[in-house]
Protein backbone atom coordinates (compact mmCIF):
# COMPACT_ATOMS: atom_id res chain seq x y z
CA UNK A 1 0.00 0.00 0.00
CA UNK A 2 1.50 3.36 -1.06
CA UNK A 3 1.86 5.52 2.04
CA UNK A 4 1.44 8.78 0.09
CA UNK A 5 -1.99 7.56 -1.04
CA UNK A 6 -3.07 5.69 2.09
CA UNK A 7 -6.03 7.09 4.03
CA UNK A 8 -7.07 5.56 7.35
CA UNK A 9 -10.75 5.62 8.31
CA UNK A 10 -11.31 4.89 12.02
CA UNK A 11 -14.93 4.23 12.95
CA UNK A 12 -17.85 5.24 10.80
CA UNK A 13 -21.08 4.32 9.08
CA UNK A 14 -22.61 4.56 5.62
CA UNK A 15 -21.28 8.12 5.26
CA UNK A 16 -17.71 6.90 5.56
CA UNK A 17 -18.48 4.16 3.04
CA UNK A 18 -19.38 6.84 0.52
CA UNK A 19 -16.21 8.80 1.37
CA UNK A 20 -14.17 5.64 0.78
CA UNK A 21 -15.84 5.09 -2.60
CA UNK A 22 -15.17 8.67 -3.72
CA UNK A 23 -11.58 8.76 -2.47
CA UNK A 24 -11.03 5.47 -4.30
CA UNK A 25 -11.80 7.23 -7.58
CA UNK A 26 -8.78 9.46 -6.85
CA UNK A 27 -6.55 6.37 -6.40
CA UNK A 28 -6.38 6.62 -2.62
CA UNK A 29 -6.01 3.28 -0.85
CA UNK A 30 -8.37 2.99 2.12
CA UNK A 31 -7.46 1.26 5.39
CA UNK A 32 -10.36 0.85 7.81
CA UNK A 33 -10.75 -0.03 11.45
CA UNK A 34 -13.86 0.00 13.63
CA UNK A 35 -16.56 -0.39 11.01
CA UNK A 36 -17.53 -2.82 8.28
CA UNK A 37 -17.90 -1.23 4.84
CA UNK A 38 -19.98 -2.90 2.13
CA UNK A 39 -18.23 -5.60 0.16
CA UNK A 40 -18.19 -3.41 -2.96
CA UNK A 41 -16.32 -0.60 -1.18
CA UNK A 42 -12.59 -0.90 -1.96
CA UNK A 43 -10.69 -1.13 1.34
CA UNK A 44 -8.23 -3.02 3.48
CA UNK A 45 -9.62 -4.09 6.83
CA UNK A 46 -7.04 -3.74 9.62
CA UNK A 47 -6.83 -5.84 12.78
CA UNK A 48 -5.76 -2.88 14.92
CA UNK A 49 -6.19 0.87 14.65
CA UNK A 50 -2.40 1.19 14.86
CA UNK A 51 -2.09 -0.83 11.65
CA UNK A 52 -4.69 1.37 9.99
CA UNK A 53 -3.01 4.69 10.80
CA UNK A 54 0.56 3.52 10.20
CA UNK A 55 2.14 5.57 7.39
CA UNK A 56 -1.23 7.05 6.38
CA UNK A 57 -1.20 10.48 4.75
CA UNK A 58 -4.45 11.31 6.59
CA UNK A 59 -6.73 9.87 9.27
CA UNK A 60 -10.51 10.32 8.92
CA UNK A 61 -12.71 10.13 12.02
CA UNK A 62 -16.52 9.99 12.28
CA UNK A 63 -18.62 13.15 12.63
CA UNK A 64 -19.08 13.65 15.55
CA UNK A 65 -15.67 12.14 16.21
CA UNK A 66 -15.80 11.19 19.88
CA UNK A 67 -18.23 9.80 22.41
CA UNK A 68 -19.07 11.75 25.53
CA UNK A 69 -16.35 11.22 28.06
CA UNK A 70 -13.69 12.91 30.11
CA UNK A 71 -10.74 14.20 28.07
CA UNK A 72 -8.58 11.38 26.71
CA UNK A 73 -10.97 8.74 28.04
CA UNK A 74 -13.51 9.50 25.32
CA UNK A 75 -13.57 6.97 22.49
CA UNK A 76 -13.75 7.37 18.73
CA UNK A 77 -17.46 7.00 17.97
CA UNK A 78 -18.42 3.44 17.15
CA UNK A 79 -15.13 2.00 18.42
CA UNK A 80 -13.30 1.26 21.67
CA UNK A 81 -10.32 3.38 20.59
CA UNK A 82 -9.56 5.96 23.28
CA UNK A 83 -8.66 9.48 22.22
CA UNK A 84 -5.44 9.31 24.24
CA UNK A 85 -4.37 6.06 22.57
CA UNK A 86 -5.12 7.43 19.10
CA UNK A 87 -3.04 10.54 19.69
CA UNK A 88 -0.13 8.43 20.94
CA UNK A 89 -0.23 6.30 17.79
CA UNK A 90 -0.02 9.23 15.37
CA UNK A 91 3.22 10.81 14.16
CA UNK A 92 3.75 14.52 14.66
CA UNK A 93 2.18 16.55 11.86
CA UNK A 94 -0.42 13.88 10.98
CA UNK A 95 -3.53 15.14 9.20
CA UNK A 96 -6.66 14.33 11.21
CA UNK A 97 -10.10 15.05 9.76
CA UNK A 98 -13.25 14.93 11.89
CA UNK A 99 -15.84 17.00 13.70
CA UNK A 100 -16.81 17.94 17.25
CA UNK A 101 -13.25 17.48 18.52
CA UNK A 102 -13.23 17.46 22.33
CA UNK A 103 -11.00 19.61 24.53
CA UNK A 104 -8.44 16.83 24.83
CA UNK A 105 -7.97 16.68 21.06
CA UNK A 106 -7.99 20.46 20.64
CA UNK A 107 -4.87 20.71 22.80
CA UNK A 108 -2.99 18.90 20.03
CA UNK A 109 -3.54 21.70 17.51
CA UNK A 110 0.20 22.41 17.41
CA UNK A 111 1.14 18.72 17.23
CA UNK A 112 -1.16 17.48 14.48
CA UNK A 113 -2.89 19.09 11.51
CA UNK A 114 -6.46 18.95 12.74
CA UNK A 115 -9.27 19.75 10.32
CA UNK A 116 -12.73 20.14 11.80
CA UNK A 117 -15.24 19.88 8.94
CA UNK A 118 -17.79 21.71 11.09
CA UNK A 119 -15.82 24.91 10.52
CA UNK A 120 -16.57 24.66 6.80
CA UNK A 121 -19.65 26.36 5.39
CA UNK A 122 -19.45 23.94 2.45
CA UNK A 123 -20.24 21.21 4.98
CA UNK A 124 -22.58 23.08 7.31
CA UNK A 125 -24.98 24.51 4.71
CA UNK A 126 -25.80 21.35 2.71
CA UNK A 127 -25.87 19.37 5.96
CA UNK A 128 -28.47 21.85 7.25
CA UNK A 129 -30.55 21.20 4.13
CA UNK A 130 -30.51 17.45 4.82
CA UNK A 131 -31.39 18.06 8.48
CA UNK A 132 -34.35 20.26 7.56
CA UNK A 133 -35.56 17.78 4.95
CA UNK A 134 -35.32 14.90 7.44
CA UNK A 135 -37.09 16.88 10.16
CA UNK A 136 -39.99 17.59 7.82
CA UNK A 137 -40.16 13.90 6.88
CA UNK A 138 -40.39 12.94 10.57
CA UNK A 139 -43.05 15.57 11.21
CA UNK A 140 -45.16 14.38 8.28
CA UNK A 141 -44.89 10.80 9.53
CA UNK A 142 -45.58 11.55 13.21
CA UNK A 143 -48.24 14.26 13.02
CA UNK A 144 -51.94 13.42 12.84
CA UNK A 145 -52.43 16.61 10.83
CA UNK A 146 -50.86 17.95 7.65
CA UNK A 147 -48.10 20.54 7.73
CA UNK A 148 -50.19 22.49 5.26
CA UNK A 149 -52.26 25.02 7.20
CA UNK A 150 -50.61 24.02 10.49
CA UNK A 151 -49.05 26.45 12.96
CA UNK A 152 -45.34 25.66 12.95
CA UNK A 153 -42.90 27.24 15.39
CA UNK A 154 -39.17 27.20 14.61
CA UNK A 155 -36.95 28.13 17.55
CA UNK A 156 -33.64 29.54 16.38
CA UNK A 157 -32.77 31.13 13.03
CA UNK A 158 -29.32 29.82 12.26
CA UNK A 159 -28.44 27.68 9.25
CA UNK A 160 -30.98 24.95 9.99
CA UNK A 161 -33.67 27.32 11.22
CA UNK A 162 -33.52 29.45 8.07
CA UNK A 163 -33.76 26.50 5.68
CA UNK A 164 -36.42 24.74 7.75
CA UNK A 165 -38.63 27.81 8.13
CA UNK A 166 -38.49 28.50 4.38
CA UNK A 167 -39.32 24.87 3.52
CA UNK A 168 -42.26 24.76 5.95
CA UNK A 169 -43.60 27.99 4.47
CA UNK A 170 -43.41 26.48 0.97
CA UNK A 171 -45.46 23.53 2.24
CA UNK A 172 -48.21 25.91 3.31
CA UNK A 173 -47.56 26.01 7.05
CA UNK A 174 -48.12 29.19 9.05
CA UNK A 175 -44.54 29.62 10.26
CA UNK A 176 -43.29 31.65 13.21
CA UNK A 177 -39.59 31.96 14.02
CA UNK A 178 -38.56 32.61 17.63
CA UNK A 179 -35.05 34.03 17.99
CA UNK A 180 -33.13 35.96 20.64
CA UNK A 181 -31.23 38.11 18.16
CA UNK A 182 -32.98 41.22 16.86
CA UNK A 183 -30.97 40.83 13.65
CA UNK A 184 -32.27 37.28 13.18
CA UNK A 185 -35.84 38.40 13.76
CA UNK A 186 -35.39 41.24 11.27
CA UNK A 187 -34.06 38.79 8.66
CA UNK A 188 -36.98 36.41 9.23
CA UNK A 189 -39.42 39.28 8.79
CA UNK A 190 -37.64 40.33 5.60
CA UNK A 191 -38.17 36.77 4.37
CA UNK A 192 -41.93 37.14 5.01
CA UNK A 193 -41.90 34.92 8.11
CA UNK A 194 -43.52 35.98 11.38
CA UNK A 195 -40.82 36.60 14.00
CA UNK A 196 -40.98 36.64 17.80
CA UNK A 197 -38.54 37.07 20.65
CA UNK A 198 -37.22 33.75 21.96
CA UNK A 199 -37.40 34.99 25.55
CA UNK A 200 -40.30 35.85 27.82
CA UNK A 201 -43.96 36.26 27.01
CA UNK A 202 -43.54 36.24 23.20
CA UNK A 203 -42.40 32.63 23.20
CA UNK A 204 -45.20 31.61 25.56
CA UNK A 205 -47.77 33.04 23.15
CA UNK A 206 -46.14 31.22 20.23
CA UNK A 207 -46.26 27.93 22.12
CA UNK A 208 -49.96 28.38 22.86
CA UNK A 209 -50.69 28.49 19.12
CA UNK A 210 -48.20 25.91 17.84
CA UNK A 211 -49.26 22.56 16.38
CA UNK A 212 -45.64 21.54 15.88
CA UNK A 213 -42.39 22.92 17.30
CA UNK A 214 -38.90 22.53 15.83
CA UNK A 215 -36.10 23.51 18.20
CA UNK A 216 -32.62 24.21 16.81
CA UNK A 217 -31.12 25.96 19.86
CA UNK A 218 -28.71 23.84 21.99
CA UNK A 219 -29.82 25.34 25.29
CA UNK A 220 -32.67 24.51 27.67
CA UNK A 221 -35.31 26.70 25.99
CA UNK A 222 -38.37 24.52 26.49
CA UNK A 223 -38.30 24.02 30.26
CA UNK A 224 -41.05 22.29 32.19
CA UNK A 225 -42.52 25.67 33.10
CA UNK A 226 -42.53 26.81 29.50
CA UNK A 227 -44.04 23.56 28.24
CA UNK A 228 -47.19 24.40 30.25
CA UNK A 229 -47.99 26.75 27.36
CA UNK A 230 -47.59 23.95 24.76
CA UNK A 231 -50.51 21.77 25.86
CA UNK A 232 -52.10 21.82 22.37
CA UNK A 233 -48.82 21.02 20.62
CA UNK A 234 -48.95 17.72 18.74
CA UNK A 235 -45.18 17.25 18.28
CA UNK A 236 -41.91 18.80 19.45
CA UNK A 237 -38.85 17.93 17.38
CA UNK A 238 -35.55 18.87 19.02
CA UNK A 239 -32.82 19.13 16.39
CA UNK A 240 -30.24 20.73 18.70
CA UNK A 241 -26.93 19.02 19.39
CA UNK A 242 -25.75 17.79 22.78
CA UNK A 243 -28.50 17.52 25.37
CA UNK A 244 -30.85 19.58 23.21
CA UNK A 245 -33.19 22.27 24.39
CA UNK A 246 -36.25 20.40 25.69
CA UNK A 247 -37.10 19.06 29.13
CA UNK A 248 -38.14 15.64 27.86
CA UNK A 249 -39.16 14.35 31.29
CA UNK A 250 -41.59 17.23 31.68
CA UNK A 251 -42.91 16.72 28.15
CA UNK A 252 -43.57 13.06 28.93
CA UNK A 253 -45.41 13.93 32.14
CA UNK A 254 -47.56 16.39 30.22
CA UNK A 255 -48.13 13.84 27.44
CA UNK A 256 -46.64 16.15 24.82
CA UNK A 257 -45.00 14.06 22.06
CA UNK A 258 -41.33 15.09 21.97
CA UNK A 259 -38.39 13.60 20.09
CA UNK A 260 -34.68 14.42 20.21
CA UNK A 261 -33.71 13.91 16.57
CA UNK A 262 -29.90 13.84 16.44
CA UNK A 263 -27.67 13.08 13.47
CA UNK A 264 -30.48 13.12 10.95
CA UNK A 265 -28.42 13.39 7.73
CA UNK A 266 -26.42 10.27 8.57
CA UNK A 267 -29.57 8.34 9.48
CA UNK A 268 -32.03 9.39 6.79
CA UNK A 269 -29.79 10.22 3.83
CA UNK A 270 -26.38 8.63 4.55
CA UNK A 271 -25.23 8.55 0.94
CA UNK A 272 -26.01 12.23 0.40
CA UNK A 273 -24.42 13.06 3.77
CA UNK A 274 -21.37 11.03 2.78
CA UNK A 275 -21.05 12.93 -0.49
CA UNK A 276 -21.14 16.23 1.39
CA UNK A 277 -18.43 14.97 3.75
CA UNK A 278 -16.37 13.61 0.84
CA UNK A 279 -16.52 16.98 -0.94
CA UNK A 280 -15.07 18.66 2.16
CA UNK A 281 -12.34 16.03 2.44
CA UNK A 282 -11.50 16.45 -1.27
CA UNK A 283 -11.25 20.22 -0.85
CA UNK A 284 -9.01 19.80 2.21
CA UNK A 285 -6.80 17.28 0.41
CA UNK A 286 -6.37 19.69 -2.51
CA UNK A 287 -5.28 22.45 -0.15
CA UNK A 288 -2.85 20.02 1.50
CA UNK A 289 -1.39 19.00 -1.87
CA UNK A 290 -2.67 15.42 -1.64
CA UNK A 291 -4.87 15.88 -4.72
CA UNK A 292 -4.57 17.93 -7.85
CA UNK A 293 -6.86 20.94 -8.17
Amino acid sequence: MRTDKKVAIIGGDARQEEVAVILGTHDFEIAVYGFEPRADVPHTKCRTFEDAVQSACAVLLPVPSFSKGASGGATVNGTAVKASALMQALPRGQRVVGGFFNDFIEQYQDTFRLYNVLTSESFQIPNAVLTAESAIEIAIRKLPISLWNSNALVIGYGRIGKILAAALRELGAHVTVAARSADARALASANHITAADCAGHDLDLCLRRADVVFNTVPAQILTGERLLYASRCRLILDLASGDGGVDFSAAERMEIPALHALGLPGKSAPVSAGRILAACVEDYFRKEGLMKS
